[in-house]
């Protein structure tokens, strides 16, 4: 998974509107939303990489070693409702633009769509990222 998504993240990429520490936001809520129903499946895969090719990472940090970093703690946050709200405020602090906001609940739904079902833990979810990130 972090050679998947560290291709995601090439320099002919640098394109969008984000800063580093939205586009680390919007990483983790992908991550998140991944996680949630502890499962990865090929949908969901194909989702993450339609959705995030578009991003471009401008940090001294490999995002490789970002990812590695944080799927500890994102795994943490789903079993343990306060890791959760650490997560979801340093998500929150993070997401400036509207833009950045609206691309972090679309990337979420994709992904939690994209095999075919959404579960009530995630729905859950989806609605406390909503409420967090101000939609």
């Amino acid at each position: 998974m972090i050679d998947f998504l560290t291709n995601l993240f090439q320099e002919e990429n640098s394109s969008d509107n984000y800063t580093q520490d939205e586009r680390e936001a919007l990483l983790e809520i992908i991550l998140l939303s991944t996680y949630i129903d502890n499962h990865l499946d090929l949908s969901e895969k194909k989702i993450m990489e339609s959705e995030v090719e578009s991003l471009a990472w401008e940090s001294v940090t490999p995002v490789e070693n970002f990812i590695s970093e944080k799927i500890g703690g994102i795994r943490n946050a789903i079993n343990h409702e306060s890791f959760k709200k650490e997560i979801l405020t340093s998500i929150q602090k993070r997401l400036f633009s509207e833009e950045s906001k609206k691309s972090a609940y679309a990337f979420c739904e994709k992904v939690l769509m994209a095999d075919g079902t959404k579960t009530k833990a995630e729905s859950d979810f989806q609605n406390t990222l909503k409420s967090y990130i101000g939609l």
